[in-house]
């Protein structure tokens, strides 16, 4: 009996945490959609850019796409997918805000197994991990 109570309760807490993460990756495309939202970039402004302007569609297809990944049944394999789109996006995004304040674009850097918001891949290194920049 005990162990049918113990597997309930790790059931329960496993379910919650998984409700949890997917609940974080929804936040993600929603603050990534409210920063698309409230950029400045006006297509219009920027049609002799065509490059900019690539940047700036794929940072709408980015989200778009996300949107689409996370409908339904989802589970944590589908959420990898979407912060790596929504990864893409921002990354296509700031590359907008680099050119159009005349800085060059960033280089893209792979999302980081540990913390995907470093945007680098930690590397053993004597034993201990430290972050360096991949590429």
């Amino acid at each position: 009996m005990t162990d049918g109570i113990v597997g309930a309760i790790t059931g329960l807490f496993r379910g919650r945490r998984r409700a949890d993460e997917l609940a974080q990756v929804d936040a993600e495309i929603t603050a990534f959609g409210e920063a698309l939202a409230g950029h400045s970039f006006e297509p219009g402004d920027h049609r002799d850019d065509p490059g900019l302007l690539a940047d700036y569609q794929q940072a709408l297809d980015a989200y778009e796409q996300a949107k689409k990944d996370f409908v339904g049944d989802r589970n944590l394999r589908d959420a990898a997918d979407v912060l790596r789109t929504l990864d893409e996006g921002r990354h296509a995004l700031a590359c907008v805000d680099a050119v159009i304040e005349g800085r060059p674009r960033p280089k893209r850097r792979p999302l980081c197994f540990f913390d995907p918001d470093t945007g680098s891949r930690p590397r053993m290194s004597a034993g201990r991990l430290r972050r360096v920049p991949s590429g």
